[in-house]
């Protein structure tokens, strides 16, 4: 990844998508701060929207972030009483992407099925992952668990599961499509069929164009 430090001090790259993502969740969970229209002082996103709003002008898409030094970054993200589910899921993806793609020091992070040694430049990650419940840990290895399998899906790194309900199942979510509740038919699919939120979202997709096509 090209990047390269501003006069000040902001990080500016060469639109790698993954570390776009990772700046902009930062910035969402107030430990980074975006490069101002005008000045060198930084700003938060909070400060961002309230420039937009007087300017008429969006500054979501900034293109350069100072962030916080780690012991600062650790202590704001642990004062968060919540972070959502979506926000989550969006960390996750774009730091499997980053590392499956690019690494950490010329080493890239094993994103396959199968039990890995991760490298050990990867190990207070990987312990987090841990703890998470997203790796589990055999001997010197680790395997990724079926909890990190929606993102591993939804960045096409593993293949998703068939999607497969009974049929008095799915006429009671085709039921469900039929009025308006996509969400509660998303719902029913994924306990029913085991699957995470992206494909059982595309397989409501698919029976409402089937059920457009009778």
């Amino acid at each position: 990844m090209a990047s390269y430090e501003n006069e000040d001090g902001f990080i500016r790259h060469a639109f790698q998508g993954p570390f776009d993502e990772g700046c902009y969740i930062l910035w969402e969970l107030g430990v980074a701060l975006a490069h101002p229209p005008s000045g060198t002082e930084g700003i938060t996103l909070e400060e961002a929207r309230d420039w937009g709003k007087r300017h008429g002008e969006d500054l979501w898409q900034a293109g350069a972030f100072k962030f916080m030094p780690a012991d600062e970054t650790r202590a704001i993200i642990m004062a968060h009483d919540v972070i959502s589910p979506e926000l989550t899921f969006r960390l996750l993806v774009a730091y499997l992407a980053s590392m499956s793609q690019y690494g950490l020091a010329d080493m890239q992070l094993d994103v396959g099925r199968e039990a890995f040694m991760p490298p050990p430049i990867y190990q207070a990650q990987i312990d987090a992952l841990i703890d998470c419940g997203y790796l589990v840990r055999s001997g010197t290895s680790v395997s990724w668990t079926d909890r990190i399998g929606t993102a591993m899906q939804f960045l096409g790194l593993w293949h998703a599961p068939a999607v497969i309900i009974p049929d008095e199942a799915q006429a009671q979510v085709e039921d469900l499509i039929r009025s308006g509740e996509r969400l509660a038919a998303a719902t029913a699919i994924r306990h029913i069929a085991k699957v995470g939120w992206t494909q059982a979202h595309a397989h409501v997709d698919e029976l409402e164009r089937a059920l457009q096509r009778q």
